[in-house]
């Protein structure tokens, strides 16, 4: 399939890595946090291993995208794509994937909101508590799946909609590849409109969830903002510190894939409404969604002091470490290092 090189390196480099960005960061909650974290440690270790997670989803799917009129197409591009039973589950599970990137940082606000505005419902997160909470994302993720794969898989109306679009820019005949599609509607010869209600209501579920999502982002990330930004006594100035590294992570976390993610995705489901012609130029989506796994966890290990300070650390003792001819003093001596890490 002709897809453009730049999204293929994307792909291959973003995988690589996601897998080295959310290793060491598991390596650092795992070592490094500190107690204050809480259950808010067992969230952040979830989100680092869906991230890794998502990556082996998206490189075995390698999504192409396709937009053309009122229709899109979302089609497998790995070495999967000629079988069509394994190739729609992987991009049906693709796209549960990014809904549930959403969903998780809402999760992570939701925590963040309570343990600084209501501190007390913090056991709703403890031992078995955590599991529940955890379901909730996975429910709307598992209703994302299910919507994709029974209500936009292939029919003969979207293959023949858009088979020579696809031929002409990818050379591949639609019939022999897996994909999912969404067609609104089409215009018969003599102008009238034949509307697909199971598409159009599928991409309404999908966006009310990513808006259900967003609104929860909101509503907390003010509430977290006016409290850490009160000048009162309720937290000792090391954990508000904390507070804050927690939630600029959270903030920078949510800002970069709305920008580079759910911007691009939701336009996606609109333009075709108005039959704004994309084409190839629609995979300009699939780039930004391989490159996220692997920058997300950047934002923590950079933005939390411990975990940036813990890293510089490192850091320096290799590039102390003696030369194996030191004498043993010396050796003894360049290896003294503070083990104290402030916040």
């Amino acid at each position: 399939m002709a897809v453009p090189l730049v999204v293929h390196v994307a792909e291959y480099a973003g995988f690589v890595m996601s897998l080295i960005t959310n290793s060491l960061l598991l390596y650092l909650i795992a070592t490094k946090a500190r107690k204050q974290f809480g259950a808010y440690k067992h969230i952040m270790l979830i989100f680092c291993c869906f991230g890794i997670g998502y990556s082996f989803v998206s490189i075995s799917a390698q999504p192409i995208y396709h937009s053309y009129k009122a229709s899109f197409v979302v089609m497998v591009g790995s070495w999967f794509q000629y079988d069509k039973t394994i190739g729609t589950i992987l991009i049906t599970l693709y796209c549960a994937c990014f809904g549930m990137c959403l969903l998780l940082l809402a999760l992570h606000f939701t925590y963040r909101y309570i343990a600084v505005c209501k501190p007390t419902l913090l056991y709703l997160f403890d031992g078995k508590k955590l599991i529940f909470s955890i379901l909730i994302p996975f429910f709307f993720a598992a209703n994302w799946y299910v919507a994709v794969y029974y209500m936009l898989e292939p029919n003969s109306n979207i293959t023949n909609f858009n088979r020579e679009a696809v031929k002409e820019s990818y050379g591949e005949d639609l019939t022999r590849i897996a994909y999912i599609a969404a067609l609104y509607y089409e215009r018969d010869a003599e102008g009238n409109y034949h509307i697909y209600w199971d598409d159009i209501l599928c991409i309404v579920n999908l966006i009310l969830i990513m808006g259900f999502s967003l609104s929860v982002i909101g509503f907390c990330g003010y509430r977290i903002h006016v409290e850490i930004s009160a000048d009162d006594a309720r937290f000792s100035k090391r954990t508000k510190e904390l507070h804050k590294q927690l939630f600029y992570v959270l903030i920078v976390q949510t800002a970069i894939p709305i920008i580079t993610m759910y911007t691009p995705v939701g336009s996606l489901f609109l333009l075709p409404f108005l039959e704004f012609k994309l084409g190839a130029l629609a995979n300009s989506v699939p780039f930004y969604l391989a490159l996220y796994p692997s920058f997300d966890p950047l934002v923590a290990i950079i933005l939390i002091r411990d975990f940036r300070e813990a890293l510089l650390s490192g850091l320096r003792k290799r590039q102390q470490k003696p030369d194996r001819y030191c004498t043993k003093q010396v050796i003894a001596d360049s290896w003294v290092q503070p083990n104290h890490i402030s916040v």
